[in-house]
């Protein structure tokens, strides 16, 4: 079996909405299972017991499954279905599960309703979005003999870039760290021209290494933007590329990462990535909603939501245009040249669309 074979397409939206497949070959699943299986913050072995908790559509599947697997652990298949958080945590129990891996909404809300029952896991993995510094320090106090591992990556690298493990909540600081890149793992931060950042400095977080992805099936064009060519490696072929994840991040002095946010307008709704654009496309349709601009709010805990703020559209005469007062701030929808330049502040369209709605 050649190393570089395709070992299964995973499809994911990012941020263009757009579905699209990632080809990841068999090394990439094996540097995975290989690196993360036999780390000391999550090593798996004989006597561990591992929740098949992820739909097998989600990469997180692949390290629950192959991860376990290949180290002779126990892997334990959730049951068929949604389950509830009260299910989830009489799983943990049932099958005295010892490592777990939770996306970062569920994380949160385990934390929050279904503590005690997180008592059995001594390697706690969470990831797929940013992490609440809150939560995640009230779990490592409730947990004395829990590790907590933030393990962070794009599909495009096989599941997992970089891990930060915690096991005190002075480990935690005031943002949950990225961490360092795993074994077999290149990361660089990038400026808009190609050049390397200094420390402390954002840029575009761009990884490679054993973990990269073949690309995008039968997209090309795709491939070939995200993918590019890695002017700092050594090696030739997988190895001398690059995968843009779009992501902006720093370098900390002691070498961990911190996630910034993105360069573009991707959102993540319940881990699942997707675009503003296409998100309000899709909440236009809704019927009534035409004066409403939707916009995505992130709650201390880093969840998003999307909620409807009243909004001038473009320069449509509002419907109280006619009938205003002479000084209505909604007069100024009229006036195209220079006021609805205003109008595209935040506050005051805010204002105007107050005045206007119905």
């Amino acid at each position: 079996m050649d190393a570089d074979g395709l070992a299964y397409v995973m499809y994911t939206s990012g941020s263009t909405g757009r579905p699209k497949g990632v080809a990841v070959p068999h090394r990439g699943v094996v540097r995975l299972a290989r690196d993360i299986g036999d780390a000391g913050d999550t090593g798996l072995g004989p006597g561990e017991v591992f929740l098949q908790f992820a739909p097998i559509s989600f990469d997180a599947s692949t390290f629950e499954i192959w991860g376990d697997l290949l180290h002779g652990a126990r892997l334990v298949l959730a049951p068929e279905g949604a389950l509830a958080l009260a299910d989830l945590g009489e799983q943990i129990e049932r099958h005295g599960v010892t490592t777990l891996w939770l996306t970062a909404g569920l994380f949160h809300l385990m934390v929050d309703h279904q503590l005690d029952r997180l008592r059995p896991v001594r390697r706690l993995l969470a990831g797929g979005d940013v992490l609440s510094p809150r939560q995640v320090e009230r779990a490592l106090r409730a947990l004395p003999g829990t590790r907590l591992v933030n393990g962070y990556g794009p599909t495009e690298n096989t599941t997992f870039t970089c891990c930060h493990p915690m096991a005190l909540p002075d480990d935690v600081g005031r943002s949950v760290a990225l961490g360092r890149p795993i074994a077999e793992t290149r990361v660089h931060i990038l400026d808009r021209g190609g050049r390397p950042v200094p420390v402390g400095a954002s840029g575009e977080l761009c990884t490679g290494g054993e973990g990269l992805a073949r690309g995008y099936l039968n997209r090309p064009d795709l491939t070939a933007e995200r993918f590019v060519p890695d002017p700092f490696a050594v090696l030739e072929g997988a190895g001398g590329r690059l995968y843009r994840t779009g992501d902006l991040a720093r370098y900390r002095p002691d070498g961990r990462l911190d996630f910034l946010g993105r360069i573009d307008h991707q959102v993540k709704l319940r881990a699942s990535a997707s675009s503003r654009g296409r998100s309000r496309l899709a909440c236009a349709s809704i019927p009534g909603s035409w004066r409403r601009r939707w916009r995505s709010t992130s709650s201390r805990s880093g969840t998003c939501s999307w909620s409807p703020t009243w909004w001038a559209t473009r320069c449509r005469t509002p419907p109280c245009a006619t009938t205003c007062e002479p000084n209505c701030p909604s007069t100024w929808c009229r006036r195209r040249s220079s006021a609805w330049r205003r109008c595209r502040s935040l506050r005051t369209a805010r204002w105007i669309a107050a005045a206007c709605r119905p």
